[in-house]
């Protein structure tokens, strides 16, 4: 599962379709705070916020499997409202 800006894939087929027809990302993006949350050498969720032409959130999540690491569901977001709070993790 995939929850992108104004798209959404379910599944391994519609992600590889949909990455395929998608241009390179901007030059000059970068990540915000990111914040690596593990839960033993297996599973990792990361939170951050990312900066180009307007300014986002993302939620992968990845698992260990046997052909290695990949992103098992994400999540991607603009806020529509200015967020509230110190911006700081915790």
């Amino acid at each position: 599962m995939r929850f992108g800006l104004a798209d959404h894939q379910y599944g391994w087929d519609e992600q590889r379709r949909w990455r395929a027809a998608q241009p390179a990302l901007p030059v000059g993006r970068w990540l915000v705070d990111p914040l690596v949350t593990t839960f033993g050498p297996d599973l990792a969720v990361v939170t951050t916020r990312f900066r180009y032409a307007g300014t986002g959130r993302q939620t992968p999540t990845w698992v260990r499997l046997s052909v290695g690491r990949r992103i098992v569901t994400a999540h991607v977001s603009e806020p529509t409202d200015p967020p509230t709070g110190s911006g700081t993790p915790t």
